[in-house]
């Protein structure tokens, strides 16, 4: 048995030190290349929904168009405006809109590398890139036409650049400049990336041994000013779009469930799994064992690392659930950039750990086991609600049945953005609305132009046939509000989406 298991460590340690004998440029190469198959294999799962239509519409504009209308909206305008440039290169496919998402999901990866080279190992960081590039988390805001992706980007390269600036023998403003832009980008992108700012603080108290040295740190100071001057005229639009929030919101109110779930979400993305209330707590319990054991183990000059990782995790959730307790605006997918952070720390844990750093069988074994789930994970994305969302073959089957004098109306906001994205008839999509639209949220990008695509009752259409999309099921729209000269013609349902053609007598 002793030779057995002396042959079984033997080899294992052959694996491990051939795997960090691969050559960089090859190993990252790999990594990256199967992380960009594992997000273009998933890219076309879905057709584009809601938020993404309403990204499809908004790009169409004028960058000056884009900036007010966004100004009128829940989100900044920074996302929109590169993805406006890029469609004018690759086009407005889905496909070619959805691949700028998956180019700063590959991003993340290089960045997660030499991230953790830079505060750990080689070892560490080969591990940290396999983990990103494989985390179904990352790999589902990767193939979104959403802000998601360039806002965990520009965390990770604001805090990558922190630590080189921090690391600097003298006082490099290249590196200082650099991350004081990166942190005005992550405002402009996606507002959650203020949440990053606490846990560099306290890391920079950290490295610097005291608030007394932190203070007397002025590149770090000058750097946060250039970022905060850089905002400020956005700061104005944030007040307005967050009064406007606070009048009404969708989002559900957060529990003592909360964290423990969205720590489950950013690593495996397991919808079964985080509907079982101990997995969530399970992983919390997990993570926050291991924060505190390579704390305690690690060199000092590492310490500061783990309370990096730790920090950039934990505080983003701690303080929005916070002030959820008031008003809930904690939503998970909003901490993508968090997942980077909680790989890089998966990875070191991995590596670091004395009881497995001395059993390299149990090392493989255990990085074996974390791929099982994740690998589900990656599965679960062509099995999510959002998989289901069908609406290209809804307005396919308009742009054949379209006739000249038809109208083609959307039941809800909720169908309005990705059906017009996916319409072909050349004709107005009209929306379905009791009241006036406020020009606020989604509806800044039509509330100009009310009078003439909105219907306040389906009793005010004027044609011989409707084409009315909505969702599935008998939705009032479909039974109590159709006039009783509409006759029913015909009914097309893919996934949640559906459309009926109606004649009228």
């Amino acid at each position: 048995m002793k030779k057995y298991l002396k042959i079984t460590n033997q080899l294992a340690t052959k694996f491990i030190d051939q795997v960090v004998k691969i050559p960089i440029r090859w190993y990252l190469a790999g990594v990256v290349l199967t992380g960009a198959i594992l997000r273009f294999a998933v890219v076309t799962a879905s057709d584009i929904w809601h938020d993404e239509g309403y990204t499809m519409m908004l790009i169409d504009f004028s960058p000056l168009e884009i900036i007010a209308r966004t100004a009128r909206d829940v989100h900044p305008p920074l996302y929109y405006l590169l993805v406006h440039g890029w469609q004018h290169i690759f086009g407005g496919s889905d496909l070619a809109i959805r691949s700028f998402s998956i180019l700063t999901g590959l991003a993340i990866i290089l960045l997660a590398y030499f991230l953790t080279r830079k505060i750990f190992s080689e070892g560490a960081a080969r591990l940290a890139a396999l983990l990103v590039a494989f985390g179904p988390f990352l790999i589902r805001y990767s193939v979104e036409a959403r802000m998601y992706s360039l806002s965990a980007l520009l965390v990770l390269a604001s805090t990558y650049s922190l630590v080189l600036a921090l690391q600097s023998k003298k006082a490099n403003y290249k590196l200082w400049i650099a991350y004081g832009l990166l942190l005005a980008a992550g405002l402009y992108t996606q507002y959650y990336t203020i949440l990053i700012v606490p846990a560099h603080l306290l890391y920079v108290l950290w490295h610097t041994g005291g608030l007394k040295k932190a203070l007397q740190l002025k590149p770090y100071w000058l750097a946060n000013i250039v970022a905060a001057l850089l905002f400020i005229p956005w700061l104005p639009v944030l007040i307005g779009q967050f009064t406007r929030v606070q009048s009404g919101f969708w989002i559900p109110p957060v529990n003592i469930h909360t964290i423990p779930n969205t720590l489950s979400q950013l690593f495996f993305n397991l919808p079964a799994f985080t509907n079982s209330k101990w997995v969530g707590w399970i992983v919390l319990l997990s993570v926050i064992a291991i924060s505190i054991y390579l704390y305690i183990r690690l060199h000092k000059l590492q310490k500061k690392h783990i309370i990096l990782l730790s920090a950039w995790l934990f505080l983003p959730l701690i303080l929005v659930l916070l002030v959820s307790l008031y008003r809930p605006v904690y939503y998970d997918r909003y901490f993508l950039f968090c997942a980077a952070a909680l790989h890089i720390l998966t990875a070191v844990a991995v590596v670091y750990t004395k009881f497995l750093r001395t059993r390299p069988p149990i090392q493989i074994l255990l990085a074996a086991a974390i791929c099982i789930p994740v690998a589900i994970g990656i599965f679960s994305i062509w099995n999510s609600p959002r998989s289901g969302h069908r609406m290209s073959e809804v307005a396919q089957t308009v742009n054949d049945g379209f006739r000249t004098g038809d109208k083609i109306v959307s039941a809800e906001l909720y169908t309005f953005f990705d059906f017009s994205h996916y319409n072909q008839t050349r004709q107005t999509v009209h929306l379905l609305s009791e009241g006036e639209l406020s020009g606020h949220g989604e509806t800044s990008l039509i509330y100009d132009r009310q009078q003439e695509i909105v219907y306040h009752s389906l009793a005010d259409i004027q044609a011989k046939r409707v084409w009315l999309v909505g969702k599935v099921g008998e939705k009032d729209y479909f039974t109590t509000q159709t006039p009783n000269n509409w006759q029913l013609v015909s009914t097309k349902e893919a996934g949640d989406s559906a459309v009926r053609l109606y004649y009228l007598k």
